[in-house]
C-alpha cells in the first residue's frame, strides 16, 4: 500500500547528527587531551587507536573537553 506525506518509518533523515573528527597524535606518554567540543559522558565519543575501536570508560574516560587513557 501507499502512502502520501511524511514517511512512516522511524528513520529522519533531518535528524542526523553531523560527525565531527579530530585527530591526535599520541607520543607513548600523554595521557590527556583535550576535545573540541564538551561531552557528558565516555560514550559520546568513539574513540579508534590504530584503527581499532576502543572500550568507553574501560580504556578512556571523557567528561567535559578533557580526553584520558
Amino acid at each position: 500500500m501507499s502512502y502520501l506525506g511524511q514517511s512512516t518509518s522511524l528513520y529522519d533523515p533531518t535528524r542526523i547528527t553531523p560527525t565531527t573528527v579530530q585527530i591526535f597524535s599520541g607520543n607513548g606518554s600523554t595521557t590527556l587531551f583535550t576535545l573540541q567540543y564538551s561531552v557528558a559522558s565516555s560514550t559520546d565519543v568513539e574513540v579508534l587507536v590504530e584503527n581499532v575501536v576502543q572500550q568507553p570508560d574501560s580504556a578512556y574516560t571523557a567528561t567535559g573537553t578533557t580526553l584520558s587513557f
